[in-house]
């Protein structure tokens, strides 16, 4: 059987092996790239700490809410924005729900099309992905996202209510893993 070498993957663009990279998961990029030599060297991947534009802001975090705040989604930490080349983000930390009973306390990604108001951190824009209800013991948590350009992210959370539910967010780190094209391959 003939291949038209019209068809091999060689000969495709860069920007169109990019635009196929755009809907895999960062693990499958490195599958990805080792499918030829010209995906190898043309599609540049590299993995950043505190990517986004405030991520500074990310910090171990503790909340003991009182009665009137226990059913409220609040915003602990700004991420602001991401480079333009950014394929996918994450959030990694270890949490734990300190209370009596049931879990109920959860962290969010959270996006909007304008800044966060520094004065309210009840407003959390859209909420594009959870982590699992916190377990009463530690654990290692991590949230992926895929930032888009030109919205805003941040950090949430819900407590929960009743019991003396405590949420704890400690070592949070912010990744993305960027692209960058060789237009010479």
């Amino acid at each position: 059987m003939n291949i038209d070498s019209s068809y091999h993957i060689n000969s495709m663009p860069s920007e169109v092996m990019l635009s196929i990279s755009e809907y895999l998961e960062p693990s499958d990029i490195g599958r990805y790239k080792r499918t030829s030599k010209k995906s190898n060297q043309s599609l540049n991947f590299r993995v950043s700490a505190n990517a986004s534009s405030t991520a500074n802001n990310l910090r171990n975090f503790h909340d003991y809410p009182g009665r009137e705040e226990w059913n409220k989604t609040k915003r602990c930490a700004d991420l602001g924005k991401f480079p333009r080349n950014t394929h996918t983000a994450w959030l990694s930390f270890n949490g734990v729900d300190q209370g009596w009973g049931n879990r109920k306390g959860r962290i969010y990604i959270s996006e909007s099309e304008v800044p966060f108001p520094s004065d309210n951190n009840e407003e959390c824009g859209k909420l594009i992905t959870t982590s699992p209800t916190f377990e009463h013991k530690p654990r290692n948590y991590v949230l992926k996202f895929r930032p888009k350009q030109d919205k805003f992210y941040a950090v949430s959370y819900h407590v929960g209510g009743g019991g003396g539910h405590q949420l704890y967010m400690r070592n949070p780190v912010i990744k993305a893993a960027t692209f960058h094209l060789d237009h010479n391959v």
